[in-house]
């Protein structure tokens, strides 16, 4: 259950990275490396909150921690196929 709980982080991850995603052509070019940031400092937010969050209802803390690295995984790999595949028209 702590493992599921850990993945669940991806219901957050995803729709943010979006987002940025979506607001990126609105952004000058000269700032266009500042979507990187971003989307690093948003998915520690994110994350840290998680942590913390549910932090009292873990029982086996590695099995959590394995499913919050796959949430992360998955949203490092999903980011990049998304990009991959629509790329951002100027």
């Amino acid at each position: 259950m702590d493992f599921i709980l850990g993945i669940a982080l991806l219901f957050i991850l995803i729709p943010f990275n979006l987002c940025v995603i979506k607001l990126t052509p609105k952004i000058a070019p000269e700032f266009g490396q500042a979507i990187i940031g971003i989307m690093f400092m948003g998915s520690l937010v994110f994350t840290i909150g998680w942590v913390f969050g549910v932090k009292s209802d873990i029982t086996n803390q590695n099995a959590f921690i394995g499913g919050v690295a796959i949430a992360l995984f998955t949203s490092m790999l999903f980011k990049i196929i998304y990009m991959l595949l629509n790329p951002i028209k100027n």
